[in-house]
């Protein structure tokens, strides 16, 4: 990923983020960049079922519109539920990938994932919590 395309990103991050809190947005991209396309990455998720763990629903729900946009040819679904629900484990047991955010999640929605995984599924942590740390583990699969 080049620097201009992360900065871009990032300033795409900021900018909802601003706006979700009553902010005006900071500006256009870097030297009136484009918004960054989509990826073509047909041979690595393309027709993948991604689901994303987190308590924090807003993180998520924006991580998942962006991954989408990003990456078209995959279904995100997402899951915030603190116990082991019926929902919970039926996304497990459909996902290709599961990420869980472990900063943001309750010990038995863990255990739920952990139990009901089929072997073919991969679970994935990313290493922050929020909406940028996501779509970024996400965005590293499918290089």
């Amino acid at each position: 990923m080049e620097v201009s395309s992360h900065l871009s990103d990032n300033i795409d991050f900021v900018n909802e983020y601003f706006i979700e809190v009553g902010l005006a947005p900071i500006g256009k991209y870097i030297e009136d960049e484009e918004k960054p396309k989509p990826i073509n990455i047909k041979n690595s998720l393309d027709g993948k079922i991604i689901a994303i763990y987190s308590l924090d629903e807003k993180s998520i729900t924006r991580a998942a519109n962006q991954i989408k946009e990003r990456l078209p040819g995959v279904e995100v679904y997402t899951n915030s539920d603190k116990v082991s629900t019926g929902a919970l484990v039926a996304l497990t047991q459909k996902a290709d990938i599961f990420l869980f955010v472990t900063g943001k999640a309750k010990h038995q929605a863990f255990y739920t994932v952990k139990d009901n995984m089929p072997s073919k599924a991969e679970l994935v942590y990313p290493q922050g919590n929020g909406t940028a740390s996501i779509v970024r583990k996400i965005l590293s699969l499918a290089n």
